[in-house]
């Protein structure tokens, strides 16, 4: 059931953690001949191309109640349009965002998606080492900031 599955899950995040934990006390010409560049170099790009359909999604807010309604209904393709709902399909304006209705892929959400990116590139040609080591989470602030105001 369910607890078993999360059992699992935990008790292979323990053994991962502790096989990272012995990989980082091994001398760096042991892991090179373990994980060569060219396979840390596709692990990644791997990775980065999964995360950047998922990035997409959630750059247009409101993803949750957008991937509800294409369950729900999936006989309907174009449900929800780039800042107005193109049918009645109820619930196509998600409302789950606080006291903000907009529906998925307003311009709301797509210009904040756009400033979160424009500052993360700001920081990486003009910041400090720093703060380009710490871009990404100093670029989610910006945005969380701007999504207040």
């Amino acid at each position: 059931a369910g607890e078993d599955a999360y059992a699992k899950m935990l008790g292979t995040s323990m053994v991962c953690a502790i096989l990272e934990i012995v990989f980082s006390l091994c001398p760096g010409k042991f892991v090179r001949k373990i994980f060569p560049p060219l396979v840390s170099a596709i692990t990644v790009t791997l990775i980065g191309v999964a995360l950047t359909g998922t990035g997409m999604k959630y750059w247009g807010g409101g993803v949750v109640c957008a991937e509800m309604i294409w369950k729900e209904h999936s006989q309907v393709v174009d449900s929800v349009g780039f800042g107005q709902p193109v049918s009645n399909v109820p619930g196509a304006t998600c409302t789950g965002n606080g006291k903000v209705v907009l529906p998925y892929g307003s311009t709301e959400y797509i210009g904040l998606g756009f400033s979160v990116l424009a500052f993360l590139v700001v920081i990486e040609l003009f910041g400090s080492t720093f703060m380009k080591n710490s871009n990404v989470i100093l670029a989610l602030l910006f945005g969380y900031m701007i999504a207040g105001l």
